[in-house]
């Protein structure tokens, strides 16, 4: 038998698992990439459920199986009710209408809103700015359906958020053009 020296401690695979005991997986996978060993350091961080460094190594060394990974990460999200982070996932992949939907059903419309407001052609989806808005309002959350309702040029009902959220300054702003002076009965 040979002698490894070290008592074998030198071998990658050893090490690897000595920096994963230590919970430094970062010095493990380094370790594994050291040595190639591709699948290794992937494997690792699927065991862990650490599935954005997973994907990150996949990309990185282009492995083939990253799309099969990145659909079975979301299945796992899925499974696992973590609507928001699969929203988030969705979101990275550029596909706003999923994370939205997501994220409405996680209970995180402001989530939402971030989302369309940034982006020109949500904004035109006038049923799922309905969709959201509904939501904004029944979580309370009346500033933010009032910029939405700014946004899409519908200052009655940005104006009759604001109230509700006293949020009077943005209301009666000056120089917001989307809410003209408003004169009072004496």
């Amino acid at each position: 038998m040979a002698h490894l020296g070290g008592e074998g401690t030198d071998f990658y695979q050893v090490r690897a698992r000595l920096a994963m005991l230590e919970k430094n997986y970062k010095l493990a996978e380094m370790i594994f990439l050291e040595q190639n060993a591709v699948e290794e350091a992937m494997d690792m961080y699927q065991e862990l459920h650490r599935w954005d460094e997973c994907i990150a190594v996949a990309q990185a060394k282009g492995h083939p199986a990253l799309e099969k990974l990145r659909r079975s990460y979301y299945q796992w999200l899925m499974d696992t009710q973590q609507e928001e982070r699969a929203g988030e996932l969705q979101e990275s992949q550029g596909d706003g209408l999923a994370a939205i939907s997501l994220y409405l059903k996680a209970g995180l419309p402001a989530k939402a809103a971030r989302l369309v407001l940034a982006r020109e052609e949500l904004l035109a989806n006038t049923e799922l700015v309905e969709n959201i808005t509904a939501a904004l309002i029944k979580g309370e959350l009346y500033e933010r359906a009032g910029d939405l309702f700014e946004k899409i040029r519908n200052p009655e009902r940005a104006l009759e958020c604001y109230c509700k959220g006293s949020a009077f300054m943005k209301g009666t702003a000056p120089d917001n053009p989307a809410f003209p002076v408003r004169v009072l009965p004496e």
